[in-house]
């Protein structure tokens, strides 16, 4: 009795496996999503006119989302930063570009960071007639005006120069109120993180009433805020992309585009 042959797949089942396999390949392909949110604080986020965004901290999560197979999906809106911080802890989004660490973090709790993005510092602006120079925080303490420091509400700067300062006005809730404030002599000098003070006075009308009269302030770093609810691995995968373009050199390539520095 000769040996039984395995049966061949009929020519229906093969029709119907094929795009079987072509749809579990193509699920497979997708990229992991993950959420974020775009801050009123250009230019790591800028917007234009038809609705799409661009700026430094786009741009790094797009590279970086290509390297780790990863996709960003965020509002078509600014959110401001406390909102983004909420959402944060909360887990409504999984991460955030473009901050700087708290003055005290207790390890193993709330957010977690990336390896550092890039590094920015303290800029002093005062009027065009200005004769100071400030090279350090402890000549802004000595500024005897009431206000001496113009600061933006809510930003870490402002956080910071009032924990070393005693005379900080912080109420005007955005950079080109502040430049209209001290074009008036409604506080001594402005100070700001670099990369949006420097990218405002290119932009702004009033700049040529104003000048640069310090800079590279105590230099800090800013960095991925990751959700408490992002998986560890999560994470890892991200770090990984950061430090692979950071080693090929297309980190550099990309921070050279805009007034920051490397960590």
């Amino acid at each position: 009795m000769s040996a039984r042959r395995p049966s061949r797949p009929s020519a229906l089942s093969s029709g119907l496996l094929l795009p079987l396999l072509a749809g579990t390949a193509l699920a497979q392909a997708e990229p992991l999503v993950l959420k974020t949110e775009n801050q009123d604080t250009q230019p790591k986020y800028i917007r234009h006119a038809d609705g799409s965004f661009s700026g430094l901290c786009v741009e790094l999560l797009e590279r970086i989302g290509q390297v780790a197979d990863i996709r960003f999906e965020q509002p078509g809106d600014f959110v401001p930063r406390r909102r983004i911080e909420h959402n944060l802890g909360t887990g409504q989004i999984d991460l955030h570009c473009g901050l700087r660490k708290p003055p005290r973090i207790t390890p193993g709790s709330g957010p977690g960071f990336s390896e550092p993005l890039y590094r920015v510092a303290h800029m002093v602006v005062g009027r065009q007639d200005e004769s100071l120079h400030i090279d350090s925080i402890g000549e802004l303490r000595a500024l005897k005006d009431d206000p001496a420091v113009l600061a933006v509400f809510g930003t870490s700067t402002a956080h910071a120069l009032k924990r070393q300062l005693e005379r900080v006005d912080d109420t005007a809730r955005t950079v080109e109120v502040n430049f209209r404030k001290l074009i008036s002599g409604r506080g001594r000098v402005f100070v700001h993180y670099d990369l949006a003070l420097a990218y405002a006075l290119r932009q702004s009308p009033l700049a040529a009433q104003l000048r640069v009269v310090g800079s590279d302030l105590q230099p800090y770093n800013h960095y991925l805020v990751y959700s408490p609810h992002l998986p560890t691995a999560t994470r890892t995968r991200i770090d990984n992309a950061i430090h692979s373009l950071k080693a090929n050199g297309e980190w550099a390539a990309l921070l050279a585009r805009y007034p920051v520095k490397l960590p």
